[in-house]
């Protein structure tokens, strides 16, 4: 369930496929802190190269997500959000996926879309496997 072959934007995130499975996957595993921590060696990785605003918001998307569930209990996006009905992570995979690719969004704004749309892109191959 690779993300590295997806090209659901024109945009490249700033780290590897590779490295964002492993990150979305601690995510749904509930494994924060861990994830937290590779995202922490992205960054450090990614600030030394260069900062892009498209970089700093796919960061930030992947800090948000992460922020949604640990306040599961709490009224946000992810807590209603069931990761088993395939049809809704569809639907909201399409519409993260036009914000990462309109150009009428700032570079920081897509990278944050970006982030969401893979998240969702993830969750739903995980959720296509459990099914089958």
């Amino acid at each position: 369930m690779s993300l590295k072959k997806t090209k659901e934007n024109g945009d490249k995130p700033p780290i590897s496929g590779v490295t964002l499975n492993n990150i979305l996957k601690n995510i749904l595993e509930r494994r924060f802190t861990e994830a937290g921590r590779i995202i922490d060696r992205m960054e450090s990785r990614i600030k030394e190269k260069g900062y892009s605003d498209f970089a700093r918001g796919f960061i930030y998307g992947l800090r948000g997500i992460i922020l949604m569930y640990r306040m599961r209990n709490r009224n946000t996006f992810i807590s209603r959000l069931d990761l088993n009905d395939v049809n809704l992570l569809k639907k909201y995979y399409r519409e993260f996926s036009e914000h990462a690719k309109n150009k009428l969004h700032g570079d920081y704004d897509r990278g944050y879309f970006s982030a969401l749309a893979k998240f969702m892109f993830f969750a739903l191959k995980n959720a296509e496997k459990s099914k089958k």
